[in-house]
């Protein structure tokens, strides 16, 4: 199909691209990724294009042919009532993924939690804690974290031989002050953001690798600034990230007496409010 590009798929609207290939698309990648829940991301070309709707409607449907009939009974309905129930499918898919997502995790020692991309929370199905739980305290829960702790180090970049993961944080080493959930037992940092596959001394080539990324937030970074009133130099104080947003209101001139963040004052120079 000329829609299937290299890199994405591409195409005019509604005669290369309609509400059925879309929802075959939502479907198919919805059966090939797997994954427990997928994003869609919209933009104002949505008022427009049916589009994005078949694609959350494939990917809610998930795999198989036998939604495919329910799908043109629920194209029969009108718009209109169609939206009013669609927030009712929502809800009832997603406590319907969760139960299958706790039923996975019984079964396993050890599974994921979702974190940031540059780290991957790991989470052990301890006895006494989860409701399932498979893994004793004490020897039994020092020997599996690390027999995992040192599979994951000998995971390396399949293209460059690099190690994979820089460095393993066990929970006690953590500051989970605020942390709102079940935290993670062990944060994986990796060293390589985008590998093409992944090679692993037990397990071999592991591939395709999904939702890999060039870059993402890390805790430490830099800002640079330059202006015909800003004098060269290093910051005095540590930047907040919350005073990025204050100070380039207050360079604006607007009022930003209400807001979490303060202006830089070597930046936007009179402090706050100014």
């Amino acid at each position: 199909m000329a829609v299937f590009k290299a890199y994405d798929i591409r195409g005019t609207v509604p005669d290369q691209l309609d509400a059925d290939l879309a929802y075959g698309v939502g479907r198919a990648t919805a059966r090939f990724i797997g994954a427990a829940r997928l994003a869609v991301g919209l933009s104002y070309v949505d008022a427009i294009d049916p589009s994005p709707k078949a694609v959350r409607r494939g990917i809610s449907k998930g795999p198989g042919p036998e939604h495919y009939a329910e799908y043109q009974a629920e194209k029969a309905l009108p718009a209109w009532l169609r939206d009013l129930l669609q927030p009712i499918k929502e809800r009832i898919s997603l406590k319907v993924t969760e139960e299958l997502r706790k039923g996975d995790r019984a079964k396993r020692r050890y599974f994921s939690i979702p974190t940031q991309d540059p780290a991957a929370g790991v989470r052990f199905n301890l006895a006494g804690r989860e409701t399932h739980g498979l893994v004793e305290p004490g020897e039994q829960y020092d020997a599996v974290v690390e027999h995992l702790s040192r599979e994951l180090h000998a995971l390396t970049d399949g293209r460059t031989g690099k190690p994979l993961v820089e460095r393993i944080i066990r929970q006690e080493d953590l500051d989970l002050t605020g942390y709102d959930g079940d935290p993670p037992d062990l944060i994986v940092q990796w060293a390589v953001m985008d590998p093409p596959w992944i090679q692993s001394p037990t397990l071999g080539r592991i591939d395709p690798i999904y939702n890999n990324r060039a870059g993402d937030h890390r805790m430490l970074g830099f800002m640079m600034a330059a202006g015909p009133t800003i004098r060269p130099g290093r910051l005095e104080d540590t930047v907040a990230l919350e005073d990025f947003a204050s100070t380039i209101a207050g360079l604006l001139g607007l009022d930003v007496a209400e807001t979490d963040g303060a202006p830089i004052r070597s930046i936007s120079p009179g402090g706050r409010g100014n």
